[in-house]
Order: structure tokens, then sequence, then C-alpha cells
């Protein structure tokens, strides 16, 4: 019991009072979106996943949490989403805009993911904060990976022996 009211007093400092109705200044949505990711991050480390890395850049992309689960078979892009409104639907916070950005973050990453035999999946952890405790949601798998053109590396493929035969003809010349 101490434990939650400490939390709440905690709480009540950094985003004010959460209980009546107050306006959101940036800092204030940042300061609530920090507390969200140490949440989730809390929440995924409690179900033994490890964290590689969080609030990485790509590119113009920022990805909240990249994490490997417990048998290290799979690499997670995870976007964590945190609201002070009750029955909001977290699927509704993640705009299109957003989902185009972790597509294209996903795609850069598959890669490294293959590289460490990983699968690569993106998922989003939903936040709601309520007055008492914290209510957390994990949705696995939420945008589709697909898969790398099979055809667009197999005419790299077949330039490189090309030009590998080529050589082999002249003599290295």
């Amino acid at each position: 019991m101490k434990l939650r009211q400490w939390l709440n007093g905690l709480r009540v400092l950094l985003f004010g009072d959460i209980t009546g109705d107050f306006k959101q200044s940036t800092s204030s949505r940042n300061s609530i979106g920090k507390y969200g990711e140490s949440l989730a991050l809390h929440y995924m480390r409690r179900l033994g996943w490890r964290l590689v890395n969080k609030n990485v850049r790509i590119g113009f992309d920022e990805l909240d949490l990249l994490l490997i689960s417990p048998d290290e078979e799979v690499m997670a892009i995870v976007e964590v989403k945190t609201t002070t409104i009750l029955n909001n639907s977290p699927l509704r916070m993640l705009t299109k805009q957003k989902r185009i950005k972790m597509l294209r973050v996903a795609k850069k990453l598959r890669s490294i993911a293959r590289m460490h035999r990983c699968t690569l999946r993106v998922d989003l952890i939903a936040i709601t904060i309520q007055d008492q405790e914290p209510h957390i949601e994990h949705y696995e798998g939420i945008i589709p990976i697909p898969k790398p053109r099979i055809l667009s590396s197999f005419i790299v493929f077949s330039a490189i022996m090309t030009s590998c035969w080529t050589l082999i003809d002249n003599g290295f010349r």
C-alpha cells in the first residue's frame, strides 16, 4: 500500500493533478510519454525480455524500444503509447503516419534481425494512467513486415556473377 501511495505522489509531482482536469503542455506530454516508456520497459523485463536500445533514431524515424525475447528468437520494435484518457483505443492512438514510419524502421532492421537469427516483429504497448494503477495492454505483431523481394536480390546476384565471369574471361585485365 505504501508503494502505491508513493507512486501516486510521484505521478502527481511529475504530471500535475491527474485526477482533475488540467491542460497538457508539451513538457507534461513528454513526461507522460517517458513515464509510459519506463513502465513498458519494466513490464517487458518482468516477462524476461532484454533491452537492446531505447529511443533509437534511424534516419528521420525513431523507435521507442528495441527488445530481444528471453529465448533470443524474436527481436521486437515496441511503440509505446501512453494516455490519461480512459476508453481511448490504443490502435486509434497509432496514426497511419506512425505506422508508415514503424514499417520503414522495421525494413531497415530486418537484416540485423536475420543476422542474429531472430524474427522481427512490431509491437504496441498501450498504457492508460488511471487513478490507482496504470493499465498496460500489449499487442504483438501489429504491423506485418513484408519479406524482402527475392527477385531484386536475384537481379543483384546475377549482375555480380556476370561481372565476375567477365573478369575471368578477360583474364583479370
